[in-house]
């Protein structure tokens, strides 16, 4: 499995709409080929404003697909709701606990 890590630090003034935005992008990623799961804003739990948007993919292939096609509009429209330019890292699971 794939996975996409986005890290933000949310503009605090326009987190309620970041949120609305959230589900809106879920509800996109997760009709794209390959994706496992997409957890679109996880806030931070200490109150400050960072932010994580996790995506999981079946392949690499499923997630670059994703990179190239999908990934830089949704970024770019959920960008004015950031303090900050969004970080992306990327990860490789090679086994999952069931």
């Amino acid at each position: 499995m794939w996975m996409r890590v986005t890290y933000l630090k949310m503009d605090p003034k326009q987190i309620s709409e970041a949120r609305a935005d959230a589900k809106e992008i879920a509800s996109i990623v997760s009709k794209e080929k390959g994706c496992r799961f997409i957890y679109p804003l996880i806030e931070a739990a200490d109150g400050s404003s960072d932010a994580i948007s996790i995506t999981a993919w079946e392949t690499k292939a499923d997630a670059e697909a994703y990179a190239r096609n999908l990934y830089p509009k949704l970024v770019s429209s959920f960008a004015k709701r950031a303090a900050a330019p969004p970080v992306l890292k990327e990860y490789e699971m090679h086994f999952e606990v069931p």
